[in-house]
C-alpha cells in the first residue's frame, strides 16, 4: 500500500475550534491546509493494528486498540513540516461489525487523559498533559459487533508550539469505560506509527507498531508567527519577564501586539490590550514592565503580509498565555530564647534543644541552617557545640565545654537570606552561673569564692586572720602545713584595678601592701581568681625534683609576666632588672593552656638543680571577660608541655 500524507483543503474550520470539553460526532471532520491526517480506516480486527492474519475478528488485537479502563495507552507518532501550533486531536472510534459478539464493545463517557510528548528513540518526554471530560450530549455506547464509527475530538486547553522537522507523539488513556481506536496495522502515514505502552501513561514506546497508523487527524494552526518567551501556559514565570516572538514567514511586512488579563475571543475587545499597530517585521520583543504577581496574562500577534491590491492581509494570531509566579515573602527566622546553663565536664556532655522556628510561603525552594560561633574565639566557628541536625530549627546541641557561644539560625529562599541568634552561655556550674549572674548568695565559707568549700579556704581564712594579728609568715606556713597545703604557692588579688597590663597593677596605690584578699595555689601552678578589673600577685618557691634544662611558658587572659630568680632571693619586677623569663604582652590574651600563641610566652632554656628552691613570681592583670594564668614547662628539648605540678610548689622555706 502506497504510503502518502494526506493534507486536505478546507476553508471551514468550525469544526476545529477549541471546546471546553470533548465531543463526539458522525460526520468526517473538515481537514485544513495547515493539519496533519491519516483518515483511512480497518474493516475489521484483522486488519487494525495488532491484528493477526487469519484470525476470526475475535478482539486478539484488543491490547494495541483499546482506550480502556483495563488497557495501557495508545498512541501515535507523526512528523511536522513547518512550524505550528497543534490545538487539538480527532480520532474514531472503529466502524466495522466483528460478527462474534465481543469485537467493539464501546462506553464513551467520562474522563481522558491526552498528551503531546517529544520522542527519542521509544523514550517520550511529556510537553503537554490535559484531563478532558467528554460532553454529555457526546457519549455513545454500543454492545457486541456494532462500532459507530464516530469522530471524537479532544482540544488543548491551550496550543502546544511544535518545531519544524520534528517527530512528536499523542496518546490517549482512560481509567473508566472504553471505546476502540480505528487503525491500520499496515497503514499509509509515512510520518509516523502507532505505538501501545505495558502501563498506563509509561515514559516509554514499549510496544512500537511500525507499519501501523491510527486514524487520526491533527488540529494545526498556521505557525506564521511563534512564542518564545514565555511559553505558551507556562507558569512561575518572572513578574519581569519581556514578550518574544519569531517571524516565520518572511512574506509578513508588520505585526499587532495584543496584551491584557482578559481572554475576550481574539483579545482586541478591549483597546488599552493593543500595544504594538503595524510595527515592522523586525520587532520581535516588547518590555511589559513589571508584571502582577500569581496572575495570568493573554497575548497574541496578529501578522500582516501584502495582498495583489495594494493592502494587506490580516492573519490573526493564536491567543497564549503565562502565570506569573506567586509572591515571593520573606522568611521569618526566630532562634528562640538565650539559655543560661551548667556543665558538669567530667559527666556526659550538655544536649539542650535550641527552639527555634521558620516560617516561610514555600513560593520557592527554602534552605535552613544552624551555625555555632565561640565568642571566646573572637567570634569563630566553633566545634564544640555540634548540631543533630543541622537542617532543624528544633534540632539538639551537644556542648563540650563550657563558655560562651553564639548560634545564628538562618533561612534562605528567593528573597535572600534571613537569619536570628541566640546566646548560649554554659558554666561549669549553678555557684558558677549564680556568681555571673549576680545572684549568688555569697557563703561565708568558702573563703576563696571558688564554688568549693574545703582545706584551702581553710589555709585562706588563716592567713586572713594571720594578717589581722600581724604574725609572721611562719605561722601562715605552719597553717598551711596543718591544712595539708605546704605544697603550694601563696596569690594575692587587688580588686578595683582597670585595664589588662601588670603595670595598672604595679601603679596602684595598695600594691604591694595592701591586698584585698588572697588564696592558696595548689595541684598545679593556675590560678583560680575570678570576676573581672583585678590583678593578683602569685609566688612562692620551685623546687625541681629531677635536674635538667627547663623551659619555661605562660598562658594568660589577659596580660602576665613570669620571673624566676636563679636561687631563693626575691625578684625584681622590674623586667629591666633581667628577672622576667616570659610574658604574654601586653593587650592581649590566650585561652588557657595556649603556650604558643605568642613568641614571649616562651622563655629560654634554664638550668635546674634538683632538690634546690628558686624564687618565682608571675604578675597577671585581668580587664573584663574569660580569665585564666598557667605556667607550665617541658624538659631536656622536649616538645611536650605540661603545667607545673603542684608537688614542686612551696608557700616558704623550710
Amino acid at each position: 500500500m502506497k504510503k502518502v500524507l494526506c493534507i486536505l483543503f478546507c476553508v471551514c474550520l468550525a469544526s476545529m475550534s477549541y471546546a471546553a470539553v470533548i465531543t463526539s460526532q458522525l460526520e468526517a471532520p473538515a481537514v485544513s491546509v495547515e493539519d496533519i491526517a491519516q483518515l483511512e480506516g480497518a474493516a475489521n480486527d484483522t486488519l487494525n493494528i495488532g491484528g493477526v492474519d487469519g484470525g476470526t475478528d475475535a478482539g486478539a488485537n484488543d491490547g494495541s486498540t483499546y482506550v480502556a479502563s483495563d488497557r495501557n495507552t495508545q498512541g501515535q507518532t507523526f512528523t511536522v513540516p513547518v512550524v505550528t501550533m497543534l490545538q487539538g486531536i480527532w480520532v474514531r472510534h472503529v466502524a466495522y461489525t466483528t460478527l462474534v459478539g465481543n469485537g467493539t464493545w464501546a462506553n464513551f463517557s467520562g474522563d481522558i487523559t491526552v498528551r503531546v510528548c517529544s520522542v527519542s528513540g521509544t523514550a517520550l518526554t511529556v510537553l503537554r498533559r490535559e484531563i478532558s471530560t467528554i460532553a454529555t450530549n457526546s457519549t455513545f455506547s454500543s454492545s457486541g459487533d456494532m462500532g459507530t464509527g464516530r469522530w471524537i475530538y479532544i482540544p488543548l486547553d491551550a496550543p502546544v508550539l511544535l518545531a519544524s522537522n520534528t517527530t512528536y507523539a499523542f496518546d490517549l488513556t482512560k481509567t473508566a469505560n472504553h471505546f476502540e481506536m480505528s487503525g491500520l496495522k499496515a497503514g499509509p502515514y509515512a510520518g509516523g506509527h502507532a505505538y501501545s505502552t505495558s502501563s498506563k501513561e509509561s515514559m516509554n514506546m514499549d510496544v512500537v507498531h511500525a507499519n501501523g497508523d491510527r486514524t487520526f487527524i491533527l488540529n494545526l494552526a498556521p505557525g506564521k508567527v511563534s512564542p518564545v518567551a514565555p511559553a505558551p501556559g507556562a507558569v512561575n514565570v518572572g513578574v519581569n519577564q519581556d514578550l518574544s516572538w519569531t517571524i516565520n514567514d518572511a512574506a509578513i511586512t508588520n505585526v499587532d501586539l495584543y496584551f491584557g488579563t482578559v481572554n475576550d475571543p481574539n483579545l482586541s475587545l478591549i483597546p488599552a490590550n493593543k500595544k504594538l499597530s503595524m510595527a515592522p517585521a523586525a520587532t520581535t520583543t516588547w518590555d511589559t514592565g513589571t508584571l502582577a504577581y500569581n496572575t495570568t496574562y493573554y497575548w497574541k500577534v496578529d501578522a500582516y503580509e501584502p495582498n495583489s491590491l495594494g493592502g494587506y492581509n490580516k492573519i490573526q494570531g493564536m491567543v497564549w498565555s503565562f502565570t506569573t509566579k506567586p509572591e515571593d515573602l520573606t522568611p521569618v527566622v526566630d532562634a528562640g530564647d538565650s539559655i543560661i546553663t551548667t556543665l558538669a565536664l567530667s559527666s556526659s556532655p550538655n544536649v539542650l534543644t535550641l527552639h527555634g522556628s521558620v516560617v516561610d510561603d514555600g513560593t520557592t525552594p527554602l534552605t535552613v541552617n544552624w551555625q555555632a560561633y565561640d565568642v571566646a574565639f573572637g567570634g569563630g566557628l566553633t566545634t564544640k557545640v555540634t548540631f543533630a541536625n543541622q537542617t532543624d530549627p528544633n534540632t539538639t546541641v551537644t556542648i563540650s565545654e563550657s563558655g560562651t557561644y553564639i548560634l545564628s539560625l538562618s533561612a534562605t529562599d528567593g528573597t535572600g537570606t534571613v537569619s536570628d541568634q541566640k546566646e548560649i552561655v554554659v558554666y561549669d556550674s549553678d555557684c558558677d552561673a549564680a556568681k555571673a549572674t549576680g545572684t549568688r548568695v555569697a557563703n561565708y565559707y568558702d573563703r576563696d569564692d571558688n564554688c568549693v568549700v574545703n582545706l584551702l579556704d581553710f589555709a585562706v581564712f588563716a592567713s586572713e586572720w594571720l594578717d589581722s594579728t600581724g604574725l609572721t609568715e611562719s605561722y601562715l606556713h605552719s597553717a598551711t602545713v596543718a591544712a595539708g597545703t605546704d605544697n603550694a604557692l601563696v596569690a594575692e588579688y587587688w580588686t578595683g584595678v582597670s585595664g589588662t597590663d601588670p603595670n595598672s597593677l604595679l601603679a596602684d596605690s595598695r600594691y604591694p601592701a595592701s591586698p584585698n584578699g588572697s588564696y592558696l595555689v595548689v595541684n598545679q601552678l593556675s590560678g583560680s581568681m575570678t570576676g573581672d578589673n583585678y590583678g593578683q600577685r602569685i609566688r612562692g618557691y620551685i623546687v625541681p625534683q629531677t635536674a635538667g634544662t627547663y623551659t619555661f611558658y605562660i598562658a594568660s587572659d589577659d596580660g602576665s609576666r613570669l620571673f624566676l630568680s636563679a636561687n631563693t632571693t626575691p625578684v625584681d619586677t622590674n623586667p629591666a632588672l633581667g628577672n622576667q623569663i616570659a610574658e604574654v604582652p601586653n593587650g592581649n590574651w590566650t585561652d588557657a593552656n595556649v603556650w604558643t600563641k605568642f613568641p614571649e610566652q616562651k622563655s629560654a632554656p634554664v638550668t635546674l638543680t634538683a632538690g634546690q628552691y628558686y624564687y618565682v613570681e608571675i604578675l597577671h592583670k585581668e580587664g573584663t571577660g574569660g580569665e585564666n594564668v598557667s605556667v607550665g614547662w617541658s624538659t631536656d628539648g622536649g616538645t611536650t608541655i605540661t603545667v607545673v605540678p603542684g608537688t614542686v610548689l612551696r608557700y616558704a622555706l623550710p
